[in-house]
């Protein structure tokens, strides 16, 4: 009888031990599974954080870009406009200098009637 029960004692312990071996076994796989999620979700966040970086690079470069291009085409715009100003101001002087001459050719004119005039 006494033996009986110590074989039974015995193999309630060993199924207890195979019990917590599983237990701790099915513990070590949640906790392994915790850390690959968690080594999952950190490598999503990093590369969340540099797609982020990259977008926010690519805006600069573009702002930048832009900002050169309106420089670029304000000193366009400027050049031009001082050619039309220069082109302006040209105009004006060949305009004034052949109304000069015109005063001249009618004075010339008008001197040569009154010296008629006088030597009739």
């Amino acid at each position: 009888q006494k033996e009986k029960e110590r074989q039974q004692q015995e193999e309630e312990e060993r199924i207890r031990a195979e019990l917590k071996a599983e237990e701790d076994r099915q513990k070590q796989l949640q906790l392994e599974q915790y850390e690959k999620e968690q080594e999952l979700l950190r490598q999503a966040k990093l590369a969340e954080k540099q797609r982020r970086k990259e977008i926010k690079r690519k805006e600069e470069e573009a702002k930048r870009k832009q900002e050169e291009f309106e420089r670029q085409t304000k000193l366009i715009q400027d050049g031009i406009m001082a050619q039309a100003e220069a082109k302006r101001l040209e105009l004006e002087s060949k305009e004034a200098e052949r109304q000069r001459k015109k005063a001249r050719e009618q004075r010339l004119l008008q001197l040569e009637n009154e010296k008629r005039r006088a030597g009739k």
